[in-house]
């Protein structure tokens, strides 16, 4: 069901990543389950095949980078009540799927306090103007002609970040925040960096003004990623 594949080129040598394409019709939901070790929660029971695929496939790859991480207690991740994984003592972790791709990173917390990792498939232009009204800030429509990249692409990796910085904030701040929280003051195609902003107060100290880098890669794929250090 899996067939694992080079990550991409985003992450700090801090982070372990596991990285893998999804063949949903190879998936048995009595029987891949139990040949990768994952158990899916009552809640996905009823589920249709799809979600039940990407959800073991995340949790098979966290498992897997916790393993490469060094991690001696990784049997199991148990599922929060907002369904994002508990992760073990002494690591933070991300997991991402989208259109047959999932990954998932972790890091030891001593070296990270939070850690993001989204990928998104690339937009077509009528989906990434539908998107950009709930999305997307006026502030960062108005930078899109600026940024060298096509609606599509500059769309889904604004959206992109701030999935990213939501899956690194969230288990620190234990509070949801949407897009109009945060703002991507800069989108740098050369480099591949990016500038986030809250204009929110969040507690645990991120409050409005609070700015972190992060960076972005498209390729078949547009991959976001945030390191909270």
């Amino acid at each position: 069901m899996l067939i694992q594949i080079a990550g991409p080129q985003i992450l700090s040598e801090a982070c372990f990543e596991y990285s893998a394409r999804l063949d949903v019709a190879a998936f048995d939901p009595m029987r891949t389950p139990h040949e990768l070790g994952v158990k899916l929660p009552p809640v996905l029971m009823r589920a249709v095949p799809l979600r039940k695929a990407e959800f073991v496939a995340g949790r098979y790859a966290a498992l897997m980078a916790l393993k490469a991480a060094g991690c001696q207690d990784s049997g199991e991740l148990r599922t929060l009540e907002d369904r994002s994984p508990h992760w073990p003592p002494g690591f933070v972790g991300t997991i991402t799927h989208t259109s047959g791709y999932v990954s998932a990173a972790v890091a030891a917390a001593t070296h990270l306090r939070g850690l993001g990792r989204d990928t998104e498939r690339i937009l077509d232009e009528a989906t990434a103007l539908e998107i950009q009204g709930h999305a997307l800030r006026p502030e960062e429509i108005k930078r899109q002609a600026a940024s060298g990249l096509a609606v599509g692409e500059y769309t889904g990796v604004i959206f992109s970040a701030k999935e990213s910085l939501y899956k690194a904030l969230a288990p620190l701040v234990r509070r949801y925040f949407d897009f109009q929280d945060a703002q991507v003051l800069l989108v740098s195609k050369e480099s591949g960096k990016l500038r986030l902003r809250l204009e929110s107060d969040l507690g645990a100290g991120f409050r409005t003004g609070f700015e972190i880098d992060a960076r972005f890669l498209i390729t078949e794929h547009i991959h976001t990623a945030v390191e909270l250090v």
